[in-house]
């Protein structure tokens, strides 16, 4: 709805003046918002400084602490001792091929192969009927001769009673007499003849002449043998041996009754030297050295085994563990040592020379000095030049030992 021209609200519109600012106040204001903004810019701008020199401001940082290195001392050696190792069959201390000394027709064999025996146990036996029968003739003979003894005896005691009388002769008396004589002898020849039957008898028996093992069979029963023929063949287990081919420059180096380490099948044995042949293996041009053996289940003869000789010779230089070592240029090693000065201790580097190994140490000569402190482990994560905190609680001494 339109407002007529009588209403108050158009009467009030039409008659109000227009207010217009003056020049001066819109001066002020336009100045009033440029300092505000210019104070607004600078507190902008001292906040993103104040932010940037926070961030660029370097803290003080701690140093780090030094690493802990475990060291070990090392001594020198004017010796070095390796270990040769020679193979060598190890063999019963006895082998023997039993036999009957006399011919014959087994009977019994009471052992078989493989068989333990103690000296003295029955192994075979022969036929002995034809002995039992000689021994049973010679007997009989031998009454006889003892009943021909007693009369002759008895006649020629009655001889020398005649003669002492008168009534017979003196020759009657002798021939009485030798004859007794002869009867004597051949009783004694008869028991000869007995032994001799005995023996053959006590030797139609084999037995085992020391304890071992039956290690072959050679015959059955019922088997026709001459004297001599093998029939077992024993071997001495309780007394093993090793035979072993010594190089002549090594030989020095063995004394009778010493003992000396055997390796086998993973085990150390010791070994004890009972001879040095004096002749030289033709085939091997050596030594043979005889070694009795620690008894051992584990001991096959036949096998072989290693005789571990320790062989001194002057040498200057140290044992050093393997862990110390590190790979250097034109074939020699580095170690790492520790050296001290007036800022601490730092890390060094000496160079050797590995002349043998031992398993998990070495011996070696080059620029170190006795005594001088070596990086046990670790050295990977070393440089020379790195200051160290060494660990002198758990300083260990290196060990000279002999090889092997």
């Amino acid at each position: 709805m339109e407002p007529t021209p009588s209403s108050p609200q158009l009467r009030e519109t039409e008659t109000a003046p227009a207010i217009r600012p003056s020049p001066l106040r819109r001066v002020a204001g336009l100045f009033g918002l440029l300092c505000a903004g210019s104070l607004a810019i600078a507190a902008t701008a001292l906040g993103t400084l104040t932010i940037q020199d926070r961030a660029t401001a370097r803290q003080p940082v701690a140093p780090p602490p030094l690493l802990k290195v475990e060291t070990i001392r090392v001594r020198a050696s004017n010796h070095l001792t390796t270990t040769e190792h020679y193979a060598g069959r190890i063999e019963a201390a006895r082998t023997s091929r039993l036999a009957f000394e006399r011919s014959g027709t087994v009977t019994r064999i009471l052992v078989d192969e493989g068989a333990t025996v103690a000296a003295g146990d029955i192994i075979a036996r022969l036929d002995t009927q034809l002995l039992e029968a000689r021994v049973a003739e010679l007997k009989a003979r031998r009454a006889v001769l003892e009943a021909q003894t007693e009369l002759a005896r008895l006649t020629a005691e009655r001889k020398k009673k005649l003669q002492d009388r008168g009534f017979a002769t003196g020759q009657d008396h002798d021939n009485a007499r030798l004859a007794l004589s002869g009867l004597h002898a051949r009783v004694r020849e008869v028991d000869a003849a007995l032994k001799a039957a005995s023996i053959d008898i006590g030797k139609s028996v084999l037995v085992a002449p020391y304890d071992g093992t039956i290690a072959a069979r050679r015959l059955d029963e019922g088997a026709i043998v001459t004297a001599g023929a093998p029939v077992m063949d024993l071997m001495e287990s309780a007394r093993p041996q090793i035979r072993v081919g010594v190089p002549l420059d090594y030989a020095p180096h063995l004394t009778i009754g010493n003992t000396y380490k055997v390796d086998y099948a993973g085990t150390r044995l010791a070994a004890r030297l009972i001879a040095v042949r004096p002749d030289i293996d033709p085939a091997t041009r050596t030594l043979v050295a005889l070694f009795d053996l620690t008894p051992s289940p584990l001991v096959r003869f036949g096998a072989t085994a290693d005789l571990a000789l320790d062989i001194s010779r002057p040498a200057e230089g140290f044992w050093l563990p393997l862990s110390t070592l590190r790979s250097g240029t034109r074939g020699l090693w580095t170690v790492l040592t520790v050296v001290e000065d007036e800022a601490g201790a730092r890390v060094g580097q000496e160079s050797v020379e590995i002349l043998t190994i031992d398993s998990d140490r070495a011996f070696v000569r080059g620029t170190l000095a006795d005594g001088t402190a070596l990086i046990a482990e670790g050295g990977h994560r070393l440089v020379p030049g790195t200051r160290v905190r060494p660990v002198e609680a758990i300083v260990r001494p290196i060990e000279v030992r002999p090889m092997g």
